[in-house]
């Protein structure tokens, strides 16, 4: 890639756009992303001497899967000569798999000053002796340190900012060993890594005793604590660890570590890669095609395994179906995408035993080719571990899990091309999903029925035929900092009792709904945005009933929320915006909006049909191309305190045989009238304040009634309150004040009353009606 061509190439996309890099891609920066655009790297790199690389000045800006790195020497950068990344002052964007090499600017928990080396070297290591090292590092925030090396523990696991110490022990190793692999410092949005190499010979002279291996600049070697003993290094490397609190133990002679602390990072993409270990300690056994291992076939090495073995398996194409009947690790000796497990007999993998570990794998289920029905992956019982693998199937779904007790866990695993659903979970089943990625399945991404459960961390789910996340039959599902967008169905969906719980998540540009509640359904949303999509943002159906809290409803075709059919629902200070209409509510369902903000949309802010209900409490609805409240057909809301204001034509319409009542509500600056009321509907207002209406405050026409009771109507263009034929309107302790025209006004054919009112102060007087608008002690100027 020519200089200043990736420059050049974003310039020429428009907002919305995409542009995707080729893997090998290197791009010399400074680049700056003025518009909102979507960077996709592939894993290319961006680079630059000195900073800042990376500059983002529009918000929506999406980068993904890219390195962004400072190639200059640390020691002579600083300020935003340092800076990897910068982004401009109140400027939101979305990081996915993004690699920074460098400081940042700009970014929430993030900024400051980072000191780590880019290498770590070992050396030539003594062979059959443990070692142990330190490193300093000065770091700003808090983050999550991972190794990718067997046989390499890192202490502590997290940091929590500020200077730090880590302290690595190493194995003891067999002669010839060469290591190559990496630490990942990984933070709330961002990913940092430090290249770690060495060897081990019988004659080296090596030793690591607790020496400093790096420091930054003006740090003294005090800082680092004593080591500890060979004996304690030895007890602590080799101590067994578990998954969980409570959970199944680990495997006894290689121990399953536990995952990372949870942190709110966003969906990671880390290229999958497996250091290899040559030769491997321990007595793992070493399955490969050729002849450079024990076994020609995964199958064979299993049933000689005992319990506690790990398999190393090289690369090539393995046509088998697996069944693991014991306690063992199989781990891949290679990229996964090397490394196939193929099965056209039965399931790749079939779990028969309590905890087993897979990690480094491609999975391809291709039982269809031979006429049958299997999963890729078959997990009817116990804990399997599946790491850092591909998992596809041209049949059922990718990976099953099912009966209770049955709890596997997947972590950083690409789930894709499944013929039928990515993850099934059923029957009482409970199943663990982090930074994967599940993706153009035919069926749901993951589906969860029948009493099960399934949580989901920091996942990325896309491009699936059906819903993103199906949950059904009163099973549950947590989703948190999860992203689900480009599915044909709903992002989630939720039938029969089921129940997501969605926190932090980002649901867009869906070919129908964002979330779909129906059934009598559950569903909670908290801090999520749901946006982008071309049906509604939230679709709630046939007793569904979902609870929203702060979320963000943001650009939806349709509309931000709709409710049909005896739906209900609580949406508490949420931001729905951009949409057809806000939130539309039909069929007899009953809504409860509180503190919510409704604005930017083309009809209305609020839509009441069909015998609908609900109630507004506290909400703000503004800027609407309508009505900012349309009521209609028999409907019956309730609007507390609300604000309505700033619509293109009325403030509030309420028509065909509605009711219902506003309540303290302020009702101005509206290009129409404040509230219309016609067609025999009859609402009721009470101490609400409906003023500077570029029309009249209120009018009423066509058989209309209604009661404004204590009200003050004030300061609109034409009169305070307008009656039309058939209109009668009963005003009664109510202030009109400052109208550009008469307090009442009204044409023959017109009725109702007026009584208790102040009506002074109107440019047009106290009244210009007929004898059938009845008009009883008011205050007048006269």
């Amino acid at each position: 890639m020519t200089e200043d061509s990736l420059q050049d190439r974003i310039d020429r996309l428009k907002a919305g756009e995409t542009l995707t890099l080729k893997p090998t891609d290197e791009a010399k920066g400074p680049l700056v992303l003025r518009k909102p655009v979507f960077l996709i790297g592939s894993g290319a790199t961006i680079w630059a001497p000195r900073g800042p690389v990376v500059r983002i000045e529009s918000s929506n800006v999406v980068l993904k899967d890219v390195n962004v790195e400072i190639t200059g020497r640390d020691a002579d950068l600083e300020g935003e000569s340092a800076c990897a990344l910068t982004v401009q002052s109140g400027v939101s964007v979305s990081l996915e798999s993004v690699t920074v090499r460098g400081d940042v600017i700009g970014l929430d928990r993030e900024e400051g000053v980072w000191r780590h080396p880019r290498t770590l070297a070992l050396g030539n290591l003594k062979a059959g002796t443990p070692h142990e090292f330190a490193v300093l590092l000065s770091i700003p925030t808090r983050c999550v340190v991972e190794c990718d090396i067997d046989g390499l523990h890192v202490q502590p696991r997290e940091i929590q900012g500020e200077p730090a110490q880590l302290t690595l022990r190493l194995d003891a190793l067999g002669p010839g060993t060469r290591l190559r692999g990496r630490l990942t410092l990984r933070t709330a949005y961002l990913t940092r890594r430090i290249t770690v190499t060495g060897s081990a010979a019988d004659n080296a002279a090596g030793m690591g005793r607790g020496q400093v291996l790096w420091k930054p600049e003006g740090v003294a070697d005090e800082a680092v604590a004593a080591p500890q003993t060979t004996a304690a290094r030895v007890g602590v490397a080799s101590m067994p660890a578990s998954e969980t609190p409570g959970s199944v133990p680990s495997l006894p002679l290689e121990p399953i570590a536990p995952a990372p602390p949870s942190s709110p990072a966003p969906p990671s993409s880390t290229p999958f890669s497996t250091p290899m270990t040559t030769p491997v300690p321990g007595g793992a056994l070493i399955v490969s095609p050729h002849e450079d291992g024990q076994y020609r076939t995964i199958g064979a090495a299993i049933r000689d395994a005992r319990p506690g073995t790990k398999i190393l398996v090289k690369p090539g194409v393995y046509a088998e179906s697996l069944l693991l009947d014991r306690r063992i690790e199989i781990v891949g000796d290679g990229s996964p995408a090397d490394i196939v497990v193929e099965s056209q007999d039965g399931a790749c993998i079939r779990m028969q035993t309590d905890v087993a570990r897979i990690r480094g794998l491609t999975l391809l289920g291709a039982a269809r080719r031979a006429g049958r029905d299997r999963y890729a992956v078959h997990i009817p019982q116990g804990r399997l571990i599946l790491e850092d693998c591909r998992i596809g199937s041209d049949s059922l779904a990718c990976v099953a899990a099912y009966n209770a007790g049955t709890a596997p866990v997947l972590r950083r695993c690409s789930i894709r091309n499944g013929r039928s659903a990515g993850v099934l979970v059923y029957d009482r089943a409970e199943v663990l999903l982090e930074e994967c990625e599940v993706g153009d399945n035919t069926l749901a991404g993951v589906e969860v029925r029948a009493g099960a459960k399934a949580t989901l961390r920091r996942c990325r789910l896309d491009g699936g035929r059906a819903a993103g996340v199906l949950v059904s039959d009163k099973s549950e599902a947590i989703l948190e900092d999860c992203e689900l967008f480009g599915h044909v169905l709903a992002g989630v969906e939720s039938r029969r009792g089921g129940h997501p719980v969605l926190r932090r998540c980002a649901i867009r540009n869906g070919k129908s709904a964002g979330v779909r509640v129906a059934e009598d359904g559950l569903a909670t949303l908290e801090e999520c945005e749901v946006c982008d999509h071309a049906g509604c943002g939230v679709e709630v159906r046939q007793g569904g009933n979902p609870f929203l809290r702060r979320c963000k409803l943001q650009r939806n075709k349709q509309g931000g929320v709709l409710f049909l059919r005896d739906a209900k629902g609580t949406l508490e200070e949420c931001d729905i915006h951009g949409s057809r209409i806000g939130v539309e509510i039909r069929q007899n369902s009953e809504p409860v909006l509180r503190r919510c903000t409704i604005h930017e949309c083309d009809e209305s802010g609020a839509a009441f049909r069909d015998r609908a209900k609900g109630m507004l409490e506290d909400c703000d609805i503004y800027e609407t191309g309508r009505a900012a409240v349309d009521v209609r057909q028999n409907s019956i809301p309730v609007l507390r305190r609300c604000k309505v204001h700033e619509s293109r034509q009325a403030g509030v319409v309420i028509v065909g045989r509605s009711n219902g009542s506003l309540e303290d509500c302020d009702v101005y600056a509206c290009q129409g009238p404040g509230v219309a009321v016609s067609r025999q509907s009859n609402p009721t207002l009470r101490r609400c304040k409906i003023h500077e209406n570029a029309l009249a405050g209120v009018v009423v026409w066509d058989d209309g009634q209604g009661t404004l009771e204590r009200c003050t109507v004030n300061d609109n263009g034409l009169s305070g309150v307008a009656v039309l034929a058939g209109g009668a309107p009963a005003v009664r302790f109510c202030t009109l004040t400052g109208n550009a025209d008469a307090a009442v006004w009204a044409i023959r054919g017109a009725g109702g009353s007026v009584e208790d009112c102040d009506l002074t102060g109107n440019r047009g007087g106290p009244s210009d009606a007929p004898a059938g608008v009845r008009l009883q002690r008011n205050r007048s100027d006269a």
